[in-house]
């Protein structure tokens, strides 16, 4: 699990390896990035498919868990063979801190 606060981003990078030989493998077609619930945040996600980059939103300020999954197609050619991530990506997001509070007072 990633915690980060809405200050903060999360960055992901994906690589795929053959299970049996450990090398690294490739898929066919970019993979689909689901962020859920969708209001936790903005999941950009890189245009190979490859990476993304989750910016929570800043309203939260509550202890918000999200969820990143990732499916791509293991199989080359007409057929398709689902790969997904693990499980999901599990993301809890805690509103940040306020760091300094500076109040002015002036005479009336």
């Amino acid at each position: 699990m990633t915690a980060i606060t809405t200050a903060q981003r999360a960055d992901f990078e994906l690589a795929y390896t053959n299970s049996v030989t450990g090398r690294p493998a490739l898929v066919d077609g970019p993979p689909v990035w689901t962020l859920e619930p969708a209001s936790a945040g903005t999941l950009t996600v890189a245009a190979d498919g490859l990476a993304a980059s989750f910016i929570p939103d800043p309203a939260i300020s509550e202890s918000t868990a999200a969820s990143i999954k990732v499916v791509a197609d293991g199989e080359f050619g007409p057929g398709v063979r689902q790969v997904e991530t693990f499980g999901a990506l599990a993301i809890t997001v805690a509103g940040a801190n306020v760091g300094t509070l500076t109040a002015t007072v002036t005479d009336q």
